[in-house]
This record gives C-alpha cells, structure tokens and sequence, in this order.
C-alpha cells in the first residue's frame, strides 16, 4: 500500500512533468514553410533565419567548431581537400562520413550563387568527390576563378548567407528533404512538419509567418513591433544595406535623381524601434571601400516628383508605409506593386542586402538578380563598374578600394542605383520568457537566461 505522502508527491511529480512538457516556445520565421532541406534554393531572405540559429557551417570564424577541422585548394585551384572534424556529430549521433560533407558542398553549389562561378569537375571521379580516408575528402573542381581560397572560405564560413551550406545525413545515397538529419547548433525534432529544438531545458518551436502572432522569438520586426513594449529588443552588429535602383528605361535622367533623392529623405529621422538609419554612402567611415568625396544627396524636385503617379517595388512592409506617409505629406502620388513577380512594371525598387563584415554582396551579384539588366538597360557605365566589381570579387576579397570608388560615383552620376539606409539585425524576446535571444555579428543565435 503506497502511503499518502508518496502518492500525493507522484501526483505533483506527474502534475510538473506535464506542465513542464506542455510549456512550449516558439520562434517565428518570416516565410511560410522554414525547414532545414540544405538543397533548397534560398529565394527569400527570411529563410536564412531558421539557417543561422539551427545550422553549423563548414568553417567556424568564433569559438564553435566547424564541420570541417581543415581544408585546402590546390595551387591551380582545381582540387578542394576538406577533413571533416570528428567531434562533430549528426543530430541523431551518427559521425558525419566525408563522402557526406562532400555531398554537401557539391549538391549545395547546384542550389547556390557560388554555383554559377565554380563548377564540379565529374570527369574522373562520380560528381568529383574523392574519398582518401575516414575523414579526408576531395572535391575535384572547375573554375576560372583565381582565388579559390578567399570564395570558398568565404562561403563555407558564416561569412556568406546566401551561399550557407551544410551536409545531410544521406541514407543509401537518399535523404528525406522533409526531415533531413543534420548537424545541427541545438538538438531537434520534427512534429507535424516543423522543427523543434531544444535551448537548455527549453523546447522551441519554429513557426512560419502565419503562426508567428505572439511568438516569443524571433527577427522580424514588422512582426514585433505591432506589440511594442511586449518584446525586449537586442540590436545586433549584423545589418542589411537598403538601396534604391531605378528604372532607365520607364524614367529619363532627371527623374531618376529627383526619385532617389526622394525616397532617401523618407529615411531620415526615422524611430528607434525601426533599427534603421539613413547613409549618405554604401561604404561608412571605416569601412575599405568609404569615400569621403563621395556622398548622396537628399535633393530633389518637387515639380518634377509631381508631374505623375509613381509606381515603387517595395519588399518591407513597413518601408511601404514610411515611403505612403512621406507622400502623403508632400503630395505626390505613389502606388506600390508587390515586389516579387513584378515583371519590371515599377518605376524604382526597395530592396534589402545582406553585408557580410564590410563587404556588400549584392554590389558584386546586383546584375544577377532578376530584372537587374533590364532596369540598367540605359545606363551602360553602371553595368560596366558592376561587371569589373563582380570579376574581381572573384579573384581578390575585397576588391580595391577604387573599384568601388568608381562605382559609386557612376551609379551617382547615372542616378542608378543608390544606397538609402542600413537596418540592423534585431533578436526580439517576449518579456517574461525564460530565455533572451542574441545574436553576433555572423548573425549565430544565441539564447541566454534573463539578466
């Protein structure tokens, strides 16, 4: 017979483990379905989210270790040597085998950027990887890219978003593109199609934007801050860069400038919350390619912003509602169309960047972006000084000073494209919660307890 103070301490024993499993957290990413399919095509920013908190990278730049322990390019570049780091393990305990991290990189450059640039040599071995041992690869490769070294680095590392890869386990060659078993920052699950993960003796939720109301974590301020004073903030060092590219063809030269000077003086003076402040160039103070010469004016002119009705590419949605207030305080008349899918039919575009230390990646993969070349069509000079940015990011990281120096002073004179404002990464934590997200400047997550 079980006496009462032993069945009464089951019951709260029972009681805690229930509340305990029932309290659940979660963590909101601004796309649909996030997931961790390391060969799916990144077409929206947002995805590199649920990227950053969950997944390892190749190579580590802080104190985490990398999947690989070393790696190497061979003289004429054409071979990459990678060991894969044995302390590191499969979420589900398994060791990562190099055919493993050598599928990763080899499938991850079909679906990345880097792709277009390095190609896999298949000639001699079967999609050019070569195993040496139980944890030395080669990937053989083909490229006429002169830094092999500084490119991959770069992209292996956390230095490179939209580049992120990683391996998958891989099951009789096969792995499930739903559930995929990776390396993983914080233990996870699958439930019902979404990852859970634990954070100390915390269970998290990733949720796509339709579940994101109320969440406790997340990146997504145009989210947050319809519940101000609910969330703590922590504003990272990672930014995005805004920018501004015109239409040549739709707007001749004069509107072009008086467009961009436009939009620009939309993002001065702007609130705290927004964690976004107005540059008078893509390169600041400090940074390698900053010209002093060089700044952008916030000029424009009225009578000519005020001849007609403007149509804007805007992606942020608090962006639409800064740029709709400067207009209805100025008079003029602006309507938005959704930014992707657009087909070009816009005067101007919005868009957002990643800066990876103090590097603009878009500067060197601009005319890759869909509609890019259409809205350079009559601004030949622009393309020339990207085409020249683009070839040496391939071959020296960064390239000169002066290359970018020139760029700018073309797209200024060209009224092409144009920087307007830098906005922060912020970690958003609901108050009370048992945990605070941070972040650092590679945009890693990290949750600690409340200070």
């Amino acid at each position: 017979m079980i006496s009462r103070g032993r069945f009464w301490g089951c019951i709260a024993g029972i009681l805690v483990s229930l509340f305990c499993e029932a309290r659940e957290l979660r963590y909101c990413v601004s796309v649909p379905d996030p997931g961790l399919d390391p060969f799916r095509e990144i077409v929206d920013g947002q995805q590199v989210a649920a990227y950053f908190l969950m997944t390892r990278p190749y190579l580590s730049q802080n104190s985490e270790p990398g999947i690989l322990s070393a790696f190497g390019v061979s003289p004429d570049g054409s071979v990459f040597t990678g060991r894969v780091n044995p302390a590191l393990r499969f979420n589900d305990g398994s060791p990562v085998s190099p055919l493993e991290a050598a599928y990763g990189i080899v499938r991850g450059l079909s679906v990345r950027p880097l792709g277009r640039k390095i190609a896999i040599d298949g000639s001699r071995f079967k999609d050019g990887i070569r195993v040496i041992d139980a944890q030395t690869f080669e990937i053989h490769l083909r490229s006429k890219i002169r830094n092999q070294v500084g490119v991959l680095r770069e992209a292996l590392s956390n230095g490179s978003s939209h580049n992120r890869m990683w391996p998958v386990k891989l099951t009789n060659g096969r792995y499930d593109p739903a559930a995929p078993v990776i390396v993983a920052r914080f233990p996870y699950s699958f439930d019902r199609g979404d990852v859970v993960f634990r954070a100390g003796a915390e269970k998290i939720r990733i949720v796509g934007r339709d579940r994101c109301k109320d969440a406790e974590f997340g990146l997504v301020p145009d989210l947050f801050e319809t519940s101000r004073g609910r969330y703590h903030r922590v504003r990272s060092r990672a930014a995005r860069q805004i920018s501004v590219q015109t239409h040549s063809i739709r707007v001749d030269q004069n509107a072009r400038a008086a467009l961009i000077g436009w939009i620009r003086s939309a993002f001065v003076n702007l609130p705290d919350e927004l964690a976004t402040e107005s540059v008078g160039s893509f390169f600041l103070e400090g940074e390698g390619g900053h010209d002093p010469a060089s700044r952008w004016e916030n000029r424009y002119d009225e009578a000519v912003l005020g001849s007609r009705e403007w149509v804007l590419a805007v992606e942020n949605p608090a962006f639409v509602q800064l740029i709709a207030r400067k207009a209805a305080k100025d008079g003029f008349r602006i309507r938005f169309v959704p930014f992707a899918g657009s087909n070009a039919a816009y005067d101007a575009r919005v868009i957002a960047s990643a800066i990876h230390g103090t590097r603009h990646v878009i500067l060197q993969d601009l005319l890759e972006w869909s509609e890019s070349r259409t809205l350079f069509a009559k601004t030949p000079a622009t393309v020339r000084a990207l085409e020249r940015i683009s070839a040496l990011s391939a071959s020296t990281i960064p390239p000169p000073p002066a290359v970018f120096h020139e760029f700018e002073r073309i797209s200024r004179r060209e009224s092409s494209f144009a920087p307007v404002a830098r906005r922060f990464v912020q970690a958003y934590s609901k108050v009370g919660a048992p945990l605070v997200l941070n972040l650092n400047e590679f945009g890693e997550h990290h949750f600690h307890e409340p200070r």
